[in-house]
């Protein structure tokens, strides 16, 4: 699950309420709060060198969060 701000400064809703509430619906460390970066923003093509590095970090722990499943897709 991806919470992904697509507007700067502090979003409208509760972020960590919507956390909580997804948690509930998936394993754990399975929802990952994407938040907003300038590059991405553009809607032009991605260059890596140009995402905030908070953003990058997110991008790393949404591909493990993925990848988790790798596995057990696997042994089906």
């Amino acid at each position: 699950m991806v919470i992904n701000h697509i507007m700067p400064g502090e979003p409208n809703v509760a972020v960590k309420d919507l956390v909580r509430h997804f948690e509930q619906q998936v394993q754990p460390g399975r929802v990952v709060v994407m938040p907003w970066d300038r590059h991405i923003a553009a809607g032009t093509e991605i260059s890596l060198d140009l995402l905030d590095p908070i953003y990058k970090r997110k991008v790393l722990e949404l591909a493990a969060a993925l990848s988790d499943d790798f596995e057990r897709a696997g042994r089906r």
